[in-house]
């Protein structure tokens, strides 16, 4: 689904190639990215402690689906070369997930939630959990980079890429196409699973999700 967005002031042709210079400059996050090889496109994996029990199912599932079944692989990646990364919304996470050798960036701007609140659905730490992902989104648009998230209760058996088109600033699911629920409408996205590009309309919208709106709704809601 293209972003429905406002003019944006800042002209298309903005040249988001920063991430060495970010990384110079002392941007952890860049030179994290720098450090693991990760440029133009990156899978993100946005999970507090709670969930990495269902991480682990998702990994397994990529390793399976691109021929990766090695757990001590040096990295996680499809076969166009597009690597996946973790974005721990606590530091628990890179412990947790260290045997997979994935690269795991402990991004400090997410607000911490106690994982026994993160993961009960409908709390307010529930809340600012799904939050979290859309500044992890957010955060590495800035550096110029298009994104695939993916939650971690999904187990991928088809490759998504054969879906993105190249023409939509984001794409995202439907959460339950052509039915009306009473928590739903039938238009709302699901945010398990989609594509950003990294262009000024797309890190504008991120941007105004995950930093001018209170977590009062799950990300789903949000956007």
């Amino acid at each position: 689904v293209p972003v429905q967005h406002e003019a944006d002031p800042r002209p298309e042709t903005t040249d988001f190639g920063v991430l060495t210079t970010a990384s110079k400059a002392g941007d952890p996050l860049a030179a994290f990215l720098v450090q693991h090889g990760i440029s133009k496109r990156v899978i993100v994996l946005s999970v507090n402690s709670a969930y990495v029990p269902m991480l682990e199912n998702l990994l397994c599932s990529i390793r399976a689906l691109w021929g990766q079944d090695n757990p001590k692989a040096t990295a996680l990646q499809t076969p166009s070369g597009v690597k996946v990364m973790v974005a721990a919304q606590d530091a628990d996470v890179c412990a947790k997930v260290n045997p997979f050798n994935l690269p795991c960036f402990l991004d400090k701007s997410m607000a911490p939630v106690q994982p026994g609140q993160a993961a009960k659905y409908g709390s307010q730490g529930f809340m600012t959990t799904t939050h979290n992902k859309l500044k992890a989104i957010a955060n590495v648009l800035r550096l110029g980079l298009d994104v695939v998230l993916v939650d971690s209760d999904i187990v991928l058996v088809r490759d998504p890429f054969e879906n993105f088109s190249p023409h939509c600033d984001v794409q995202f699911q439907q959460n339950s196409p052509g039915v009306e629920m009473r928590w739903t409408s039938k238009d709302q996205v699901n945010t398990g699973l989609y594509h950003a590009k990294a262009n000024p309309r797309t890190l504008r919208y991120f941007e105004r999700v995950a930093y001018e709106r209170a977590s009062k709704f799950d990300d789903q809601e949000d956007v």
